[in-house]
């Protein structure tokens, strides 16, 4: 029984090596004799663009609160949340009967200060060539002069008064300080509202501005009118904007220089508030060679990458790299123009391989 148990052993050891040594000559062999597919392109010489790439906020070019003057009721409301409005177009107004009736009381005022007026100028004038003449004392030209200077001032109190009155009179209507869209309006018909309350929130967004900075290795290669590619994720759309303000100082306590990017947006497909990525081309790399850092291998030291010529035959060649540029790297040296490179399947062959060619 040992004995055949034994024997049994013997043959299942002798079998299994058999096998391991047939599957690594089988191996060797298929790696060997087995064709590869691989992906080429063709090393052609083209320009390599340099970008800033930025973040930021879409803010409307005018963004205001829009803020009461004067004291009342509403009464009245032209417009609604989300509507146009142009600069001086009246969105609503707070009842003005009292400030009408201060107005009229004003205007009577100003003609009782003007009449007055005209009468102390006339006795004025007329006691000027008296006094000359020595025909009055000194003291009557003086209260004459005094009660010309005092209608004076009260006609010129007169008309401010009138003016303020006319201005409240105005501010009862809440007319629009500038055109845009109204994106706030907290108010309401019968609400009473105090100096300074808010009326509305007024957007232009026909021109959004983007505030943002870049930083001390940037700021050199952004200029005023540079034009800048604007993208946000929930649109595929590239908008197109223009740098039109650089800070060439640092912000306080923080290390980045400010720039303002402006945007047309008059098909509104924009909102502000959105975050938009931002691209301004800095610099053009004319006619160089480049490839993606991951089509770059690497031995110890050694930066290399596989060309296959016309036999499609594998040649390994040792490249210098130059600047890396995003997920590129320019080839200094090691590639020359019409080389066929390996850009897929690289992982699977080596040196004098031969492989079967698909084209990029």
């Amino acid at each position: 029984m040992n004995k055949l148990l034994i024997i049994i052993l013997t043959c299942l050891t002798i079998t299994a090596c058999n096998r391991e040594e047939t599957a690594q000559q089988g191996g060797a062999r298929g790696f060997a004799g087995r064709e590869e597919i691989v992906i080429l392109a063709d090393v052609v010489p083209r320009d390599l663009n340099e970008y800033i790439r930025l973040s930021g906020v879409l803010e409307g070019k005018t963004d205001i609160s829009f803020n009461a003057e004067v004291s009342g009721r509403v009464v009245e409301l032209f417009k609604r949340l989300g509507d146009s409005v142009s600069q001086g177009e009246t969105i609503g107004r707070i009842d003005n009967e009292d400030l009408e009736i201060q107005v009229t009381q004003a205007e009577a005022a100003v003609l009782a200060a003007e009449a007055g007026f005209l009468t102390a100028e006339v006795v004025y004038q007329s006691n000027v060539e008296l006094y000359n003449d020595g025909s009055i004392s000194t003291i009557e030209y003086h209260n004459s002069l005094s009660a010309f200077k005092n209608a004076q001032a009260t006609l010129q109190g007169a008309r401010a008064t009138l003016e303020n009155r006319r201005r409240a009179l105005l501010n009862s209507h809440f007319n629009s300080p500038v055109s845009g869209v109204i994106v706030d309006l907290p108010i309401r018909v019968g609400q009473t509202i105090t100096v300074g309350q808010k009326i509305a929130g007024i957007v232009d967004l026909q021109t959004l501005v983007v505030r943002t900075g870049v930083g001390e290795s940037a700021i050199r290669s952004i200029s005023r009118g540079q034009t800048a590619s604007i993208t946000h994720r929930s649109s595929d759309d590239v908008f197109t904007g223009r740098v039109v303000g650089v800070g060439y100082k640092p912000l306080a306590n923080v290390a980045t220089f400010p720039i303002e990017i402006e945007i047309n947006n008059r098909d509104r497909r924009l909102l502000p508030g959105l975050v938009v990525n931002i691209e301004i081309l800095s610099y053009i790399n004319r006619g160089v060679i480049y490839m993606l850092l991951s089509n770059v291998l690497r031995e110890f030291d050694t930066t290399f990458v596989y060309v296959v010529d016309a036999q499609n035959t594998v040649h390994r060649r040792d490249v210098v790299l130059g600047k890396q540029i995003n997920e590129n790297v320019i080839i200094e040296s090691g590639l020359s123009e019409g080389d066929r490179l390996v850009i897929e399947g690289h992982d699977r062959i080596r040196d004098g391989a031969r492989v079967v060619v698909r084209e990029f």
